[in-house]
């Protein structure tokens, strides 16, 4: 049976106290620059019909390529790798 040893800066590092308190300042603060990022990143999730499909559709082409090239691919070519 293998056993799984835990890396030893974990073993190392003492976890930090349950009753550590994080300052409403630094929380307030923090949903600040969230909110702020959000309002200046909105722009660039804008959904699109034309880039999504055309997306799906490239991936889709390649993944199932890929898959038929790999079964069509002769024997020879796959044990030693192609050249």
């Amino acid at each position: 049976m293998t056993t799984i040893n835990a890396p030893a800066d974990r073993v190392a590092t003492p976890f930090a106290p349950s009753g550590t308190k994080i300052p409403k300042s630094a929380i307030a603060d923090d949903m600040a620059m969230i909110r702020a990022a959000s309002e200046l990143t909105r722009d660039l999730v804008t959904p699109s019909a034309r880039i999504y499909w055309t997306d799906f559709l490239a991936s889709a082409f390649i993944g199932y390529a890929g898959v038929a090239g790999a079964i069509l691919s002769p024997p020879k070519a796959r044990a030693r790798g192609a050249p």
